[in-house]
């Protein structure tokens, strides 16, 4: 089995490289006795011999973070071991999740931003978050980034939400732009973040929303 090691990748801290790790390490032992093969799926006594099991445990054991090292080894056998690993990957991913989810909800418009600015922050977690396979849909981002909007963009804001369409970012950006140019034109005091009127002024104009 030791020459199966070098094409298994370690593992990250985070277990962010989980399913790479789970295929990769599947297919090498794809190669070994009918034992390591199974060892992923049922302990000792059931297909799988006492020295089988072992050497696959002894793979995840090397091949996982140092500081899940020595809570592995206490494990009986390499399914509990890799079902503990997949225990806790999948706690991190939810973690990860909700950290995102409570980022895009709470978007605010920050000192020195501009629309593309706010809308680039925006569409970063959006896009982390459907990395991360959270179904979150452009409607929900375009109504985070219009409640992060100060309320020198209330006209547009209202006119946009009136419209009975759903909203997404190719329609609303090239307005809210617009709209931008406008209110440093005119000077609008709500766009100059020194006096933070930018955040005191802004407030919640479109439905709210929640994870499904």
């Amino acid at each position: 089995m030791n020459n199966l090691l070098s094409s298994i990748p370690e593992l990250r801290h985070d277990l962010s490289n989980f399913d790479d790790f789970k295929t990769v390490l599947e297919n090498a032992l794809a190669f070994g006795t009918p034992g390591n093969r199974r060892a992923l799926e049922v302990g000792p006594g059931e297909g799988v011999t006492e020295d089988e099991d072992r050497q696959v445990k002894a793979i995840i054991v090397l091949k996982a973070p140092k500081h899940l090292r020595d809570m592995l080894s206490e494990h009986a056998s390499a399914k509990a071991a890799f079902d503990l690993l997949k225990s806790l990957r999948n706690s991190n991913t939810n973690a990860n999740k909700n950290r995102l989810l409570s980022d895009l909800h709470r978007l605010d418009w920050q000192p020195g931003d501009t629309v593309t600015k706010l809308v680039s922050r925006g569409r970063g977690i959006w896009s982390k978050l459907r990395d991360a396979g959270e179904h979150v849909s452009e409607f929900q981002l375009v109504n985070s980034v219009l409640n992060a909007l100060p309320s020198a963009f209330d006209v547009i804001k209202t006119i946009l939400i009136s419209k009975d369409v759903e909203l997404n970012l190719p329609g609303v950006l090239p307005q809210l732009l617009r709209e931008e140019q406008r209110v440093m034109r005119d000077g609008d005091v709500d766009m100059v973040p020194e006096v933070g009127t930018a955040l005191m002024g802004r407030r919640s104009c479109t439905q709210s929303w929640k994870r499904d």
